[in-house]
């Protein structure tokens, strides 16, 4: 009777060792595929914001979580007009980063022709979300995204780098990263 005590209790420690070891993996896997998701979202606004760097001719003006850039000279005229802007702002606030353009459809009355000197975060600001220079969400979950430039001068800036942090399930993932403006 006692020896089948003993093999009972053995077994029960047994049962309780393996419940754990099963309990920590599940949880491991479970951490790991929520950085995963974390790092992916990451990646995604890395790239969305690479992109519009890379594509685009000129950064026109910057303010604390905004940058302005020239996306091209498509109509030739050597200014920027509002179809060739593109206002990429980070909104502490609600964590999020924000791109606002032009859409396609915008009539040639409304395609305002600006000069270098304007002031392009007031202006983009002004126009933010209205039918005009609409909205698009890129990412939420976006806690940090510091700018800087190759330049004090962002205008003559060819190299723009930024800090990112991206949180998602209280899974937080920071990164930097560099993008050239496409040089004419």
């Amino acid at each position: 009777m006692i020896e089948l005590l003993i093999a009972l209790t053995i077994t029960g420690l047994m049962a309780v060792a393996v419940s754990s070891m099963l309990f920590a993996v599940s949880n491991g896997m479970q951490q790991q595929g929520e950085r995963r998701k974390v790092q992916t979202k990451q990646a995604l606004v890395q790239h969305r914001v690479n992109t519009a760097v890379r594509q685009s001719k000129m950064v026109l003006a910057e303010t604390a979580g905004v940058i302005v850039v020239w996306v091209a000279d498509t109509n030739e005229n050597d200014a920027p007009n509002l179809s060739e802007l593109q206002r990429i702002e980070w909104d502490n606030t609600d964590d999020e980063l924000l791109s606002y353009e032009a859409p396609d459809s915008l009539s040639p009355g409304a395609d305002t022709e600006y000069v270098l000197t304007d002031d392009f975060v007031a202006i983009t600001a002004a126009l933010a979300g209205s039918a005009n220079f609409p909205e698009a969400l890129w990412a939420t979950g976006v806690t940090d995204w510091t700018v800087r430039f190759d330049s004090a001068n962002v205008q003559e800036a060819r190299l723009v780098s930024y800090d990112l942090t991206v949180v998602d399930d209280a899974v937080s993932e920071s990164a930097m990263s560099v993008a050239t403006l496409r040089t004419d």
